[in-house]
């Protein structure tokens, strides 16, 4: 539960040495910030991956959705769910 703190330094370390993040890197912090309760801090990392130049797919949302879910955030997680419908992603 406390890796969350570990894997955003790897995701911040990555940016300031200029690596670019893969969609893998993204969701590995966002399923450590879900696993340690940290619902806000997986919502800033998808907000990330969707600012990049990635596409986020089903398993991004999944997990993001379980964070909001797990932080009693309802309403953002349907939100995000519709998102992912929007996108014809099957949620699995």
């Amino acid at each position: 539960g406390q890796l969350w703190g570990h894997a955003l330094k790897v995701l911040w370390r990555m940016s300031m040495d200029l690596l670019i993040p893969t969609a893998v890197t993204y969701i590995s912090s966002i399923s450590a910030c879900e696993k340690g309760q940290q619902w806000a801090r997986a919502l800033n990392v998808f907000a990330d991956l969707l600012q990049s130049s990635l596409r986020p797919n089903i398993v991004a949302y999944n997990v993001t959705v379980s964070a909001c879910e797990k932080g009693h955030q309802w309403e953002l997680a349907f939100q995000i769910f519709v998102d992912a419908q929007v996108r014809r992603l099957e949620p699995n």
